[in-house]
């Protein structure tokens, strides 16, 4: 199957690294799906999945998508539902889960029969709606594996594209609350695309082909074999294996952010989110500079993170040369994957951890000091030195059940992780002729995680937002909105 075009937009950049998706031995499925509540067994999960799936059980890994639409009627609750239970049908890790064998996990095709697509109360606190969902989460297999909150909004609620509320004047946010393990946030929206394109075409009266499928879901062949590869490289080189482990952040280091907030006494582990817009006129100069510096977005957006880490230490008294700052950038795996005609369906991010030694005065001379910092950390994704550490650490950490896991979660070593940088409107344009997509959110737990504080941007049809997600027994909602503070007005003064 040939995609259509926002399907085959590339969000990140080449790499040196590739390998195929897909081996002699890879299973994959783009087949037609199966009758309603038939069963049928794909591939046994491997440890990553596992773990997510212990992951689910106490509520935490969760991904979920909010997005504003907009409709020149008043839309049609039955065909909103419509359009979900063919994407359904078209898109096989909508109708996916896993299932026990013995003491195995077992990916399986399963469709129980309906889609999960709620309508709410007009105006209906989404950010309330959306936990709850988390609370209930997917503890069975034969239920869908994903969950849509629809809320209609009031005629007054602002529009993020208000050059089109007078043609499109109606609204309705919804909430995308899937399994993280069967899909991640890159295939989540180019879905939900595919979401609006079905519901256009159905308000249109027009026929919607129900079988041919969305790209490819596979059982990741093709990267396991590399790291069976990487795995035999690190034995007959235990030097370069050493100096991997020796490279991630050692299991007693502290967080810089603790050091200027303490963490909240008697927390409930939680996650909530600070949010801010972006003005455009400043984040346009910041990304010039950024080019003139010769360094990506990325690249720059994170040393702002680290320079306002610096300047709270400096406020509060902890002053020292240097400082030793681990990120975890969460990396889309697809990057490494030689071009396919058909997209990789499922969840494909993992976290690249890089420590680097942190001036006191990064500020001082911001865009030079950055280069290098850049040029190391560009060097380590180009390379997917993340599968290195991803290797070296099953070969020299024991290993724990997931059960045993979250019993004794290990500690959090990182300072932050950086996520979702980037404008996606390239591949979900969001336009229709009945209904379009006007606004887009990426939401995401991060408590009894690897970090405690996770930072992304996303922009979307001219509007970008900066996103704070916080783990709340580690930090408090004070100190999180100062450090988003701080980070808004590092944009402004370094974009001068």
């Amino acid at each position: 199957m040939v995609l259509p075009p926002w399907m085959t937009a590339r969000m990140l950049s080449t790499s040196a690294l590739r390998f195929d998706a897909m081996s002699s031995d890879t299973l994959a499925v783009n087949e037609s799906p199966l009758r309603e509540k038939e069963n049928r067994w794909l591939w046994k999960a491997d440890p990553v999945v596992c773990l997510y799936q212990e992951a689910n059980l106490h509520r935490t890994r969760i991904s979920a998508g909010v997005l504003m639409l907009n409709s020149a009627k008043p839309l049609d609750f039955d065909l909103f539902k419509e359009a979900f239970r063919i994407l359904k049908r078209k898109a096989m890790n909508f109708r996916v889960c896993l299932r026990s064998s013995g003491d195995e996990q077992w990916f399986c095709e399963y469709d129980p029969g309906y889609v999960d697509v709620r309508v709410l109360d007009m105006d209906t606190n989404y950010i309330e709606a959306m936990e709850n969902s988390f609370r209930e989460g997917f503890d069975s297999p034969d239920v869908p594996q994903w969950r849509v909150l629809l809320i209609p909004r009031s005629p007054d609620t602002p529009c993020a594209v208000p050059e089109i509320k007078e043609k499109y004047p109606y609204q309705y946010q919804y909430v995308i609350h899937p399994n993280h393990i069967f899909i991640d946030g890159t295939n989540t929206t180019l879905l939900m695309q595919a979401v609006v394109d079905i519901l256009n075409d159905l308000i249109s009266g027009k026929a919607v082909d129900e079988t041919t499928q969305y790209g490819i879901f596979t059982n990741n062949d093709g990267l396991r074999e590399h790291e069976v590869n990487l795995e035999a490289m690190f034995k007959n080189y235990p030097l370069r294996l050493n100096k991997v482990i020796r490279e991630l952040p050692p299991k007693d280091k502290k967080l810089w952010l603790q050091q200027v907030f303490p963490p909240p006494i008697d927390a409930e582990p939680g996650t909530r989110h600070v949010k801010r817009l972006l003005d455009p006129a400043v984040l346009a100069r910041f990304q010039k500079k950024s080019k003139a510096a010769g360094v990506t977005f990325n690249s720059s957006f994170v040393s702002l993170i680290n320079a306002a880490i610096i300047d709270l230490l400096i406020e509060v008294g902890y002053v020292q040369d240097k400082y030793s700052i681990s990120v975890n950038h969460l990396v889309n795996l697809r990057r490494y994957l030689r071009k396919t005609e058909e997209f990789i369906q499922g969840a494909y991010n993992y976290p690249l951890s890089h420590t680097t030694d942190v001036s006191s005065s990064l500020k001082d001379n911001f865009w030079e000091n950055i280069k290098e910092f850049h040029k190391d950390l560009h060097a380590r994704l180009k390379s997917g030195y993340l599968l290195e550490q991803k290797v070296a650490k099953k070969m020299t950490e024991p290993e724990i059940s997931p059960k045993e896991y979250f019993k004794n979660p290990p500690p959090v070593i990182h300072d932050f992780g950086v996520s979702n940088i980037g404008d996606i409107s390239a591949i979900c344009p969001g336009t229709g002729e009945h209904v379009q997509i006007t606004d887009i959110m990426s939401l995401n737990t991060v408590h009894h995680y690897i970090h405690m504080d996770l930072h992304s941007i996303i922009s979307y049809r001219g509007r970008s937002r900066y996103s704070l997600s916080y783990a709340t027994d580690y930090m408090s909602d004070e100190a999180a909105n100062i450090l988003a503070d701080k980070i808004m007005s590092l944009f402004e003064d370094l974009s001068k």
